[in-house]
Formats: structure tokens, C-alpha cells, sequence
């Protein structure tokens, strides 16, 4: 998706992301579009995980977001790392994180870890980075879950 596109499916979706500005002036579609870029990883990723973690896209919680949800969206610095406040730091810590995570699993993929006590198998090394993210089986599914919803039942992307 380019930006053009999220800012669109962030309206389609009723989402208050579609009216945020980020602190260079960016959209929040264009910003998450370039972190996506910058860190070689697919906007989608960033959406879903986007809902799955504060409701940021759809559903109640989606239209009237405040500073402080926005400020620690993926909860990284927990309010106490002020050089981790920020919509656009939080998105950037994110992808970037996802990347490394990649990136090291890359050459070498586990061929299972244990999710919540029990052994899950893992497939490729982007399933580890989104594993490693959040390592508990409820919120593996409720990412698979919310991928369908957004972007359809091929995994790809493509309308149901």
C-alpha cells in the first residue's frame, strides 16, 4: 500500500488516523508508509499491528484517539523514555525492531518456539519477527485475525 492508499483505507475504516499529523508535518499514512519503506517492511504489518495493540484503525476506540494513546502506542518506553514519546517514534521502533528481528532470523529460522508454555512451529523468518514482538498465542492469532479482516483471505493482500 502507498500513502495514498492507508489514508484512504484509514478513512474507509473511520479511523483518527486519517486527520493525524505527525511532529516533521507528515500524515500518519505517509509516515507509516516511509517507516514501512525505510525499514523494508510492508505498511499492512504496521496497520494490523496498529489494531491489534491500542484499536488505532477500527472500532470504537479508533475515532476520537488521545495524545497519550497516540504517544505510546506500541507501549514502548511504558510513559518513562521520553525519547520514546511520540506516534512517529512509537512507528519507528516498531518496523525497526520488526527489521532486526528479520534480518536475524534470516539465515537461520527455529524451527519452533514456545508460545504460552507450548510449541508453536514456525514458518519463515517474518513469522519469528512478529512472534518475537509479542510472543503470546493469543495476540499471534489476534494479528492472523486481523490481517484477514483488513486485507483478505489469501494472506496476500488481495479482496476475499
Amino acid at each position: 500500500m502507498d500513502s495514498a492508499e492507508l489514508q484512504r483505507f484509514f478513512h474507509e475504516k473511520g479511523s483518527g488516523l486519517a486527520t493525524l499529523l505527525v511532529s516533521d508535518g507528515r500524515s500518519a499514512a505517509q509516515f507509516i508508509t516511509a517507516a514501512g519503506s525505510a525499514n523494508r517492511l510492508n505498511p499492512q504489518v504496521l496497520l494490523v499491528l496498529l489494531q491489534r495493540d491500542g484499536g488505532f484503525i477500527a472500532g470504537k476506540y479508533a475515532k476520537g484517539i488521545e495524545q497519550e494513546r497516540l504517544d505510546w502506542a506500541f507501549g514502548f518506553g511504558s510513559g518513562k523514555v521520553e525519547k520514546l514519546r511520540g506516534f512517529d517514534r512509537q512507528i519507528e521502533t516498531a518496523a525497526r525492531r520488526l527489521w532486526q528481528s528479520y534480518d536475524s532470523n534470516l539465515l537461520r529460522v527455529p524451527s519452533h518456539v514456545v508460545l504460552d508454555g507450548k510449541r508453536q512451529k514456525v514458518e519463515n523468518a517474518a513469522s519469528m519477527a512478529i512472534y518475537q514482538l509479542a510472543p503470546q498465542k493469543t495476540l499471534i492469532r489476534l494479528f492472523y485475525d486481523i490481517w484477514q479482516g483488513f486485507f483478505g483471505s489469501d494472506g496476500l493482500g488481495r479482496p476475499k
